[in-house]
């Protein structure tokens, strides 16, 4: 299959996914350029913390710990194509989890790919390893590189001028429930999550938890917000309880309860991850019936979830919702050829590390510790040290960056305008404890979104 062909059943299996879970007459759909961090921050739920687990992150360059839509609007870059969209996005990354026997068999130059400590353990060691979204699906085609992304944004409304109202300043909500390991098929909240077993020669499957099959051309865990709000609250204290799903369930209906009156664009957010591959090692995997599991120690997918913080610049999204109407596609380039936003793809837009630890490529244990808990009860909340913060953050948009911060212990500084204007106030606020964890590598800043696929990592190397 050509890099073209299968970038339009990508983009087929996304339009046909908005447009089946449509009843808005309006909508559009952009792939995100870039991932600008994968770690351990969430300004919605842990605010001027290290998070319990760690989140692949899109949208604007000023995601802190700390941060608010006007610090947003001052990001440097974005990594979605919509130029005024500087919103943060985030969800829990995948990891395959996966026992290395040292005197069975073991996955092809594991001894030259592992970490040195970790060859010379023997017997059973555990090992997870960060799955990087599909970018290398795209990249295997043909030999060929293609710049297909693996983070797709929807935005769902009406095509009546008026009926949508913008998201407000400092607008934040979450979907799911990151401790959940059961299902209930009647909760609307849970019918919002679904993973999407892809087979471009054949047929996908829908599922509501992670599928434990193979999945030829790669998974989607997909996730819609709600989009009926209060109409008074940017956020509460649970982060969900200003919003709610329409009357017909996660993705129909209408606004129809008087607690929530006004409609908000409905976001439904894909991720596509890689897993082929993988599937075929499952016979090593802790659990080989289904391999895989969130950084909150998900090997369910119940507890998938997402985050979404306001970051439009003023006015943009109000033009949006009332004149993004062009065409039945989803296709946003008519929206930018009407001059209602500026759409680029390609691109970079990244930033170094705020937290002194590693992440991605192979790692002993979920970072934060978090347990893996099958299906049954809730899932724990823990907490306990955590690693420093790396201060400052710098954006950057090419592959490395020019400069990195350096471990802080003790606080965290919050940021509340963009660093260096007139207008920065930082503000110390107390952080985690000053432990640093152990780890195999050190804080330089990542190369994220461009790797190819998973990647082993090593105490010498940086991405």
């Amino acid at each position: 299959m050509s890099p073209r062909s299968l970038r339009n059943k990508l983009w087929a299996a996304a339009v046909a996914g908005a447009a089946a879970l449509s009843t808005s007459n309006a909508y559009f759909l952009f792939a995100m350029n870039d991932v600008i961090t994968i770690e351990r921050l969430d300004p919605i739920v842990s605010p001027g913390q290290v998070a319990s687990h760690v989140h692949t992150v899109m949208g604007g360059s000023n995601f802190r710990a700390t941060t608010n839509t006007s610090f947003l609007r001052a990001s440097e870059c974005t990594s979605s194509p919509i130029k005024q969209d500087k919103s943060n996005y985030w969800a829990p990354v995948r990891s395959f989890s996966i026992k290395l026997e040292f005197r069975l068999k073991r996955p092809p130059n594991a001894d030259s790919l592992l970490p040195v400590r970790l060859r010379a353990v023997l017997g059973v060691v555990v090992v997870l390893i960060h799955l990087q979204l599909g970018e290398r699906l795209i990249q295997q085609c043909d030999g060929q590189p293609s710049h297909v992304r693996p983070v797709a944004a929807d935005y769902l409304f009406s095509d009546t001028p008026g009926a949508t109202t913008p998201f407000p300043d400092d607008f934040r909500m979450i979907s799911g429930n990151p401790t959940l390991r059961s299902y209930n098929g009647s909760d609307y909240a849970q019918q919002a999550i679904t993973f999407l077993c892809l087979d471009f020669s054949g047929v996908s499957t829908r599922f509501n938890q992670i599928p434990a099959q193979g999945c030829p051309s790669g998974m989607r865990a997909q996730i819609n917000f709600p989009m009926c709000w209060d109409g008074k609250n940017a956020d509460s204290p649970d982060h969900k309880s200003h919003v709610a799903f329409p009357s017909g369930g996660a993705d129909s209906g209408a606004c129809t309860d008087p607690k929530y009156p006004k409609t908000l664009p409905r976001i439904f957010m894909e991720m596509y991850l890689d897993t082929a591959s993988w599937w075929n090692l499952r016979g090593q995997a802790m659990n080989p019936n289904q391999p895989f599991v969130y950084s909150m120690g998900d090997p369910t997918g119940f507890g998938y979830h997402a985050d979404f913080m306001m970051g439009w610049d003023a006015n943009v999204l109000q033009g949006v919702v009332d004149r993004c109407n062009c065409n039945p596609y989803g296709d946003p380039t008519c929206c930018s050829n009407a001059g209602v936003f500026t759409f680029e793809q390609g691109g970079t837009c990244r930033i170094t590390q705020s937290v002194d630890e590693v992440t991605t490529g192979t790692i002993k244990t979920l970072p934060g510790n978090n347990p893996v808990v099958g299906f049954g009860a809730n899932a724990p909340t823990l907490s306990g040290p955590a690693p420093p913060f790396i201060q400052p953050v710098y954006a950057y948009t090419g592959d490395s960056p020019t400069q990195t911060g350096t471990p802080v212990g003790g606080q965290v500084v919050a940021q509340t305008s963009a660093p260096g204007s007139a207008g920065d106030a930082p503000v110390a606020v107390p952080s985690a404890p000053a432990v640093i964890a152990p780890a195999f590598g050190n804080h330089r800043a990542r190369k994220l979104g461009r790797s190819p696929g998973i990647q082993f990592y090593d105490a010498h190397s940086s991405f």
